[in-house]
């Protein structure tokens, strides 16, 4: 996903955000934790509950939502 610049609050540096929204490695490029920053991105349209329901998904609702968290 990019996002511009301007969608930075004034005064935070976009390249340092991105280096916290990746989770930490060890020397051998294995992951340690969770990324310091969460990031979550959410959409809401009909199609998606639509599609939920075409699919027989007994998940409800238009909201489809992710986030850069490393799953447990």
């Amino acid at each position: 996903m990019t996002l511009p610049a301007e969608a930075l609050c004034p005064g935070f540096d976009g390249f340092a955000l991105q280096q916290r929204l990746v989770a930490p490695t060890d020397a051998h490029n294995t992951i340690t934790g969770q990324p310091p920053y969460r990031l979550t991105v959410s959409i809401s349209d009909p199609a998606i509950g639509a599609l939920r329901h075409q699919v027989g998904s007994t998940v409800p609702g238009d909201v489809l939502a992710t986030d850069n968290r490393i799953p447990h």
